[in-house]
């Protein structure tokens, strides 16, 4: 895994590469965007415990088209409930405490032994990203609250990269094992496009419906 590091404490980096990590540490988080500039990195991950300023970066990354997971720390969980939303609403993918260990990194990069990819796919012209492991969307780069069936037909169309699934494609995805009429699959999706509507107008479009044959989630 390749990592870049902004204030984390010298333990934890120390940890970080003695169990295989490639760390490099920004100093600021300008120094952590001329990085990214110049290579590819699994994730970022930034202190902001310490340093709440840290997430002022953010946004600017993912206008940058940075997709990857940008992790911020609370070691002393002392941030309040506004300054967590703040992160989340900047486009941070996870605020974790108490520890940063690799086994916790490499299930957020989806990265294990096998060097499997992290599971988020980007759409509708970088203007929806869905990422399966959290189990989160983001419309915008603001997080969307989808049901579980919402998010498993969405994830499913998104992973067809512009492809297109049919209704019995689509039901099979939510739940093989499920017994229930084709078009239950018209009520999910259509949740799904309201409720990434509600967060971020147009975005409802990202899912097409091709009547007659099915859905499919525009690249």
């Amino acid at each position: 895994m390749k990592l870049i590091s902004i204030d984390l404490s010298a333990h934890i980096v120390e940890a970080l590469r003695h169990a295989g990590c490639e760390v490099f540490i920004a100093s600021t988080p300008h120094h952590a965007e001329s990085l990214l500039s110049g290579s590819s990195f699994d994730a970022v991950i930034a202190s902001i415990d310490t340093q709440p300023s840290n997430t002022s970066f953010v946004p600017g990354l993912r206008k940058r088209g940075y997709r990857n997971p940008i992790i911020g720390f609370d070691a002393d969980a002392a941030l309040d409930a506004e300054a967590e939303a703040s992160f989340l609403l900047a486009g941070g993918s996870y605020l974790l405490r108490s520890s940063v260990s690799p086994a916790i990194i490499s299930a957020i990069c989806g990265i294990g032994s096998t060097g499997t990819a992290h599971k988020v796919i980007v759409f509708y012209g970088n203007r929806v990203r869905i990422d399966q492991n959290a189990r989160m969307l983001f419309a915008d780069e603001k997080p969307v609250t989808l049901r579980r069936r919402q998010f498993d037909v969405t994830y499913a169309l998104a992973s067809k990269k512009g492809g297109v699934l049919s209704r019995q494609e689509l039901l099979d995805a939510i739940d093989a094992s499920l017994d229930h009429d084709e078009r239950i699959v018209d009520v999910h999706v259509g949740r799904a496009r309201r409720a990434i509507e509600r967060v971020s107008a147009g975005c409802g479009g990202c899912i097409q419906t091709l009547y007659g044959v099915g859905y499919r989630a525009l690249p």
